[in-house]
């Protein structure tokens, strides 16, 4: 049996106490390989006068700008270390799955 491709959207949403960000990404598990694309962040800022308001501040994809942006703002560089040290979590388990994988296919 031949493994073409296997694709999952993967999204996860961490609260900080002024905001939230999500964080998506596609997993690809093809035979050569497994093809780990994104992430895309969107960020949200609650409003201090209502927290239950949501305002949208940011939604991009992570580019050499929104890197850029990054190391001038702290605010932006903890959501971007947290979210690194997810996807490097996810790729770990990824690369875990995959071997997993192989060693059920003989």
């Amino acid at each position: 049996m031949s493994l073409e491709k296997v694709t999952a959207l993967n999204s996860v949403e961490i609260v900080f106490p002024s905001r939230s960000i999500n964080v998506s990404w596609h997993t690809s598990i093809v035979e050569d390989g497994v093809v780990i694309s994104g992430p895309s962040i969107h960020r949200t800022a609650f409003s201090a006068e209502n927290s239950a308001e949501v305002i949208p501040e940011i939604s991009s994809v992570v580019s050499a700008d929104y890197l850029a942006t990054v190391q001038e703002n702290s605010v932006l560089k903890e959501e971007a270390i947290t979210a690194a040290q997810l996807i490097a979590h996810l790729e770990a388990q990824v690369a875990a799955l995959k071997l997993q994988l192989q060693n059920q296919g003989g």
